[in-house]
């Protein structure tokens, strides 16, 4: 609802570019946010509002490229190249896990314990980056796309 309403008022294109690099910038907070013992119950606190921050984000990155997908797939091709979207979620989730079940063979226990845990998560703004490029070559895709206007309020349209 959140980002088709604001596709729908902006543009499509600037939204797949935004929610790229909202998923990539709360993933990179979790790294970088203080302990408990640094900040208090601050901590958590803020950890909750960027988990639901990057939730909200991740919402609006998925739907949107699948509706990307499936709006410019041949129909014939549509229903395959749109799986690709659920593989790749899942192969993240694999990569993901495989990069955190990786680090205690790499940095020691307490390293682990103290800092090494955030190195996935400040990778992430490196894959933001990577998926910000990426958006920039879908700009000729949705020009005709963009020209559209909706009247009014596009979620009650």
């Amino acid at each position: 609802m959140i980002f088709g309403h604001i596709g729908d008022s902006i543009g499509h294109k600037r939204v797949l570019k935004v929610s790229v690099v909202m998923v990539g910038l709360a993933t990179f907070a979790i790294g970088i946010l203080p302990i408990y013992e640094q900040i208090g119950v601050a901590a958590p606190a803020l950890l909750i509002a960027i988990r639901i921050f990057q939730g909200l984000s991740v919402g609006g990155e998925y739907s949107g490229s699948v509706t990307f997908v499936v709006g410019h797939s041949p129909p014939n091709r549509r229903a395959f190249l749109t799986s690709w979207m659920g593989i790749g979620s899942f192969l993240g989730f694999i990569i993901g896990a495989a990069a955190g079940a990786h680090l205690p063979a790499v940095f020691e226990e307490s390293q682990v314990d103290s800092w090494a845990w955030r190195l996935p998560f400040l990778f992430s703004i490196v894959i933001a980056i990577g998926g910000m490029l990426v958006r920039r070559t879908i700009d000729d895709l949705l020009a005709a796309e963009e020209k559209d206007e909706v009247e009014g309020l596009p979620i009650v349209a």
